[in-house]
């Protein structure tokens, strides 16, 4: 049975190629990716989206602290609407029938090695869900509050007319987000926030309005997968992640990012 305090909410970003050097660690080979939702499949868990996992915490359970489905779950979640979700991702997910949730940035929708609206439909049409990852990926917590207002209800809107379904979720960009960032979501109308402070979220009760997430590394084999995902994270992974966090919190969103840039340069990976 499945404990709803060891759901693992799992962050991806791109995924590049064989014939593709990536440029940061964000970045996931397309083996590996393949090799953990076949790890996933075969060994009982079943991926799926923020809008299933809603609907499974609010059914009935069988036992405190147990869904009443027997799969174990893991939340899938992508940010920044890379090309490769649509010509990859979808297409793995439909043949092992997971289901996942999509943050889409609107203003990138169409760029060059994104997603354009089509794309989106068509994740929407494969039973995914999309969510909002503001309008333009800005720092959310700098903004004035006219402008995060206009972040939120404005891709919200965007995103609703464009696929014609509810959008209930917002990924805060770059991960930096402050009280005024929740409220402000919460006051747009979105059911939950998601980060990236990794760790497990507390089901047992009211679900969490902001929900940590693990994001996914291209250093991570299988075996650090798969800590992250049977509820034991590597102590290597747990000591980076403070770390992260707690740089992230000392030096502020502009100084952490200028290292950030200086360190990885553009995001997308060249082709090799």
């Amino acid at each position: 049975m499945a404990d709803v305090n060891k759901i693992p909410l799992l962050l991806y970003h791109d995924f590049f190629a064989p014939n593709e050097v990536p440029l940061n660690n964000f970045a996931v080979a397309r083996e590996d990716f393949a090799e953990q939702m076949n790890y996933l499949s075969a060994n009982g868990f079943e991926g799926i989206s923020l809008e299933r996992l809603a609907a499974d915490l609010a059914a009935p359970k069988k036992t405190d602290g147990e869904l009443a489905a027997s799969r174990r779950k893991a939340v899938l979640t992508f940010d920044d609407d890379d090309i490769s979700h649509h010509e990859f991702v979808l297409p793995l997910l439909r043949k092992i029938g997971f289901t996942a949730t999509f943050f889409i940035t609107v203003k990138d929708v169409g760029a060059d090695r994104q997603m354009d609206w089509g794309m989106v439909r068509d994740l929407v049409a494969s039973g995914m869900e999309v969510g909002s990852h503001g309008l333009i990926h800005t720092f959310l917590p700098a903004r004035d509050d006219r402008t995060l207002s206009d972040e939120m209800v404005m891709s919200k809107r965007i995103l609703e007319k464009s696929t014609g379904k509810r959008v209930d979720s917002l990924s805060v960009p770059h991960g930096f987000y402050d009280k005024r960032v929740v409220n402000a979501a919460r006051n747009a109308g979105f059911a939950a926030v998601c980060v990236s402070d990794a760790g497990y979220n507390d089901f047992s009760g009211p679900v969490p309005f902001v929900l940590k997430r693990f994001t996914m590394r291209q250093n991570y084999d299988i075996r650090s997968f798969r800590s992250i995902v049977e509820g034991h994270p590597a102590i290597s992974i747990a000591a980076a992640e403070r770390l992260r966090a707690g740089l992230r919190t000392f030096l502020g969103y502009r100084i952490y990012d200028s290292i950030r840039s200086l360190r990885y340069g553009a995001k997308r990976p060249q082709r090799g």
